[in-house]
């Protein structure tokens, strides 16, 4: 129960939550779940008619807001920090404790027998690698990556600052407190999972559960969980029967150039013809419906940036015919690697308004479309679809631990 008041674990806080992050958090954990991303779920929301004091932005600005409690329910909350704190502390015995139970609980159904650590390790690793592909494939950033953020079942858990792709940015993050450095933007999150991965491995390795060789296979696991589920993950996201990292480096590059929106950008490429891309060839202008997506990027020296995706074209087409894929096989594909529909934060702050003057229509229409976003074409509003404003807005874009 996030807000429902102090407990033991409260530190110094009141344990209370705010309306806003809580059904942020509600909403995003329910999406991903749709969406087939490992999540952990949220059972309920409720607004408890308090209000809480809270200073968003850490700047001095408190004020009181509704206050709410979120039921967030998981096969176990168990992170990778659970093992790192005993350790700290030389508790050993204790990180040989939890070990056995999470195996015994959750990993027999992997194969992996009790007192087999190193087997286990290999398990998280290729969850947690599989997980973040998944988050790369829609867009998402979770905004928080440290280790008491992972979850040692490999499910996306902690909802905080997080946000989802808009214009294309591989260095996008949505954590004011995070964009001095940006460790954890959208491009850093494959590594800094595999950092939280050395650290877990740290912690086992001074328990003498696994030693230094088993612990470099766990994260030789990862990388290659990681590297063959998104190169997967992007086969499919350009409808091709065998993946092309060269030609998909090359649409990211030309999406970041052109200011491209992740998600309408590659739903909207799965309806484009072979036939709409030879005559866009021939006529050298990228379809409309393509370039209702772009940004401001692609209007600054918007012939090179036309001429790019011409070539683009060219080269997605010869693969296309060279692997013998069909516009309707390539639909088939691409629509159920690309969701039409992600949570866009600018769309939940008028979620978060209306809700809190007690209007849900809003928020009921919202989540029904989330519940099916490769489907939910005819449900979904106009405005749910267009992307943020290309500068960033704090407190909409831009967030804090607290928002």
């Amino acid at each position: 129960m996030k807000g429902a008041g102090m407990t033991p674990y409260s530190r110094r806080a009141d344990g209370r939550a705010v309306l806003r992050s809580s059904l942020r958090e509600y909403v995003a954990s329910e999406a991903m779940e749709a969406l087939g991303v490992p999540t952990t779920r949220a059972l309920s929301l409720v607004r408890t008619g308090a209000q809480v004091m809270r200073d968003m932005f850490y700047n001095g600005n408190a004020q009181l807001e509704p206050g709410a409690v979120a039921c967030r329910v998981a096969r176990s909350f168990v992170r990778f920090g659970s093992f790192q704190l005993p350790a700290s502390r030389g508790d050993f015995a204790l990180v040989k404790t939890l070990a056995d139970y999470i195996i015994a609980e959750y990993y027999a159904e992997d194969g992996v027998e009790a007192g087999d650590y190193a087997g286990w390790f290999g398990c998280v690793a290729r969850r947690t690698g599989e997980m973040i592909a998944e988050w790369q494939r829609v867009g998402f950033t979770h905004g928080v990556c440290n280790s008491d953020n992972f979850s040692i079942l490999g499910d996306t858990i902690d909802y905080g600052p997080y946000g989802w792709m808009e214009r294309f940015d591989p260095t996008f993050t949505p954590n004011t407190t995070d964009l001095p450095g940006r460790r954890y933007c959208y491009q850093a999150q494959p590594e800094i999972g595999q950092w939280n991965l050395l650290q877990l491995a740290r912690a086992l390795v001074g328990a003498g559960l696994l030693d230094e060789e088993t612990a470099s296979d766990g994260i030789a696991a990862y990388g290659e969980a990681l590297v063959t589920r998104y190169t997967d993950n992007m086969r499919r996201k350009m409808g091709l029967k065998e993946a092309d990292g060269e030609l998909a480096h090359k649409l990211l590059m030309l999406m970041y150039e052109s200011s491209a929106d992740y998600t309408n950008t590659f739903r909207t490429l799965g309806g484009v013809t072979v036939a709409d891309m030879e005559l866009a060839m021939e006529v050298k202008e990228v379809p409309s419906r393509l370039q209702r997506w772009f940004g401001d990027g692609f209007e600054e020296d918007r012939d090179d940036k036309e001429m790019a995706w011409i070539e683009f074209f060219r080269q997605y087409v010869a693969l296309l015919k060279k692997q013998g894929v069909t516009d309707a096989e390539r639909w088939e594909i691409q629509r159920e690697a690309n969701p039409v529909l992600v949570p866009r934060n600018h769309v939940m702050v008028e979620i978060i308004e209306e809700v809190g003057r007690g209007e849900f229509a809003g928020l009921e229409a919202y989540m029904k479309a989330l519940s099916n976003p490769y489907g939910c074409d005819d449900e979904v509003e106009e405005a749910w679809l267009e992307p943020a404003p290309s500068k960033p807005r704090l407190g909409v874009e831009l967030l804090s631990c607290s928002s």
